[in-house]
């Protein structure tokens, strides 16, 4: 019986969309959004941020560097010019209205390296 159980927690685990496959490219990608969120240079988050096509609506709201959002994770590290430009255009300020019937799950970017 404690196989049995033990195995069944193994298998939620493992399905959870955490620990689902990331894309090598897009893993790499977001990591060096990370880097550079916490590098205190503005212009260097632009260019990675532009370099792969994304937004800072997008990183503001989805991407999660080793546990923490990419603005508390630029602050955590000190670079308080990136996360004032995260928060300024990242549009974290404004509030909004969203239908909670059409949220779906969780659906962030986690990184660690």
């Amino acid at each position: 019986m404690k196989r049995f159980a033990l195995l069944a927690a193994g298998v939620v685990l493992l399905s959870t969309p955490a620990f689902a496959a990331m894309d090598p490219y897009m893993e790499s990608a977001l990591i060096d959004v990370c880097k550079s969120s916490a590098s205190n240079k503005p212009l260097v988050l632009d260019k990675a941020v532009k370099a792969y096509r994304l937004d800072y609506p997008t990183i503001a709201d989805k991407l999660v560097c080793n546990g923490l959002s990419v603005y508390n994770f630029a602050l955590d590290r000190g670079a308080e010019r990136t996360a004032t430009r995260i928060f300024q255009r990242g549009r974290m300020g404004v509030v909004t209205i969203e239908d909670i019937s059409m949220t779906g799950s969780d659906d962030r970017w986690y990184v660690s390296f």
